[in-house]
């Protein structure tokens, strides 16, 4: 098993009554808690008294869960990954990953695949737009049944949407001022990109493109023909910025759409000047669509709540340990156990005749 398992510690009172037993007794507490791993007692309190956990960050490739003897039941809690900010001058926000919780019935030996999605992207985030580029979409957090395949899911947390390029006022100007945000990117679980800003020049506007939705890509900015940008995919890709030089190193690359159990779709690029030709501004990129959150079957209780996890995903698994039987005490073994204290108080009588 891969990942993390957090087990509770149970220390027993000392017989011993001497004082620097206890001095000792208390050292030797106080070394083992030192000794615990550093997120080990931390992560006990993320399950239920007496559950205990298995945690799982971002790895980049699958890892498995193999369901322990006398289990029957997971309670498994899901953060998919924040989409990626944009790094250019006024670029849009990524939206924040979904959480997605259920409980799954198992049984003992059953194997789970789990893919932990990444803010790089990793497990289903949408790539930015290129030229002056947007945010990555952030990937999902699922679980997996079976051979893993995506028909295997039976819970998923989405990705949020990455954030669309800022847009530029005027090219053939030196220094170059952004005008117009960069659309943010939708959180997960579903939510829409908003659209990218337009960008002034001269009282002429070049165009944002617009947000991705879950299962539409965002328009691109409406500009010159020649020097438009391209439309975001329904696969969760962002547009490109406005093509031909000079805006194709400068233009606002639509965000990417975050992973999902339905993916949410890219961003469209920013398109320089208006359909007239007017100006030389290039709008922004609009943001990628956070992907949504869901279920499969066998799961019950399924909760979801968008917009609440900053960066990479994790999944936590909580169960209840079964307890361990005490072997009763047969006829056989209480004759043993008599005798065996019959021949210690023999043994003893003889020792305290010969003194």
């Amino acid at each position: 098993m891969s990942g993390t398992t957090g087990q509770c510690v149970r220390f027993t009172r000392a017989h011993a009554t001497h004082p620097a037993h206890h001095v000792g007794a208390l050292a030797a507490i106080g070394a083992l808690a030192l000794a615990l791993p550093s997120g080990l007692l931390h992560a006990q309190s993320a399950c239920a008294p007496g559950q205990t956990l298995a945690s799982f960050g971002l790895t980049g490739s699958e890892q498995t869960f193999t369901v322990p003897a006398g289990v029957t039941q997971l309670n498994l809690t899901a953060l998919g990954a924040a989409g990626g900010t944009s790094t250019s001058a006024l670029g849009g926000a990524g939206g924040l990953g979904a959480q997605a919780s259920g409980v799954l019935s198992v049984a003992p030996g059953n194997v789970l695949r789990i893919y932990v999605g990444g803010t790089n992207g990793y497990n289903g985030g949408g790539s930015s737009g290129l030229t002056n580029p947007g945010g990555g979409g952030g990937g999902a957090t699922d679980v997996r049944t079976g051979a893993g395949a995506l028909a295997d899911r039976v819970l998923a947390a989405g990705g949020g949407g990455g954030g669309g390029g800022g847009g530029i006022q005027e090219v053939f100007v030196s220094p170059r001022v952004a005008s117009g945000n960069g659309g943010a990117g939708g959180a997960g679980g579903g939510a829409a990109g908003t659209a990218g800003g337009d960008a002034l020049s001269s009282g002429v506007a070049g165009v944002g493109g617009s947000g991705g939705t879950v299962g539409t890509g965002g328009a691109a900015g409406v500009g010159c023909a020649g020097f438009l940008g391209t439309a975001g995919t329904a696969g969760g890709a962002g547009g490109a910025g406005a093509q031909n030089a000079p805006f194709s190193s400068l233009a606002g690359g639509g965000g990417g759409g975050g992973g999902g159990w339905l993916v949410g779709g890219g961003g469209g690029g920013g398109s320089a000047g208006t359909s007239g030709c007017s100006g030389n501004g290039i709008g922004a990129g609009g943001g990628g669509a956070g992907g949504t959150s869901g279920a499969g079957i066998g799961l019950s209780g399924f909760a979801s709540a968008n917009g609440v996890n900053a960066g990479n995903g994790s999944l936590r698994i909580c169960y209840a340990a079964p307890a361990t039987a005490v072997p009763a005490l047969t006829d056989w073994s209480l004759w043993m156990l008599s005798l065996l204290a019959a021949g210690a108080f023999a043994a003893r009588h003889r020792r305290g005749r010969r003194a």
